[in-house]
């Protein structure tokens, strides 16, 4: 299994405002995106872990991500759907302010997605039928 999870930088972006929903400093998420190597592997185990991904398939995952390195994409899909995931959180913060992150990030989970429209459509779905392809005993 790769640790390729977060393959493009834009999926790691700074938010646009902080958590009371205001504008931040510029120099602000420029900290954010500087700590972000170091936050990302801890945050993807945290959401796998929601979505009962087996402790042996986190490890991995963590393992792999040891060496991490962020870098400009030049695929323009992945910005519209970072965007498009950015307002939808907000939309959800704004409708339900004592959500948790956690609960944000699965009910983001459960969003389509249009490039899964060929396989399992939403995230969530897509993660449970890649983790049910790993853990084939014939894999």
């Amino acid at each position: 299994m790769s640790g390729s999870i977060v393959r493009d930088a834009a999926a790691v972006a700074a938010p646009a405002t902080d958590p009371a929903g205001q504008r931040g400093d510029p120099a602000a998420g420029a900290d954010a995106a500087g700590t972000a190597p170091a936050r990302i592997g801890p945050e993807i185990a945290a959401a796998l872990a929601i979505h009962q991904a087996p402790a042996t398939v986190i490890d991995t995952e963590l393992s792999q991500m040891r060496d991490c390195r962020f870098g400009p994409t030049a695929n323009r899909s992945v910005v519209g759907i970072m965007n498009e995931f950015a307002y939808l959180a907000d939309v959800y913060r704004h409708s339900d302010p004592s959500r948790s992150l956690a609960e944000l990030g699965r009910k983001l989970a459960e969003t389509p997605c249009s490039p899964l429209y060929g396989r399992h459509v939403r995230p969530d779905r897509e993660l449970e039928a890649f983790l049910h392809l790993i853990q084939r005993p014939d894999s």
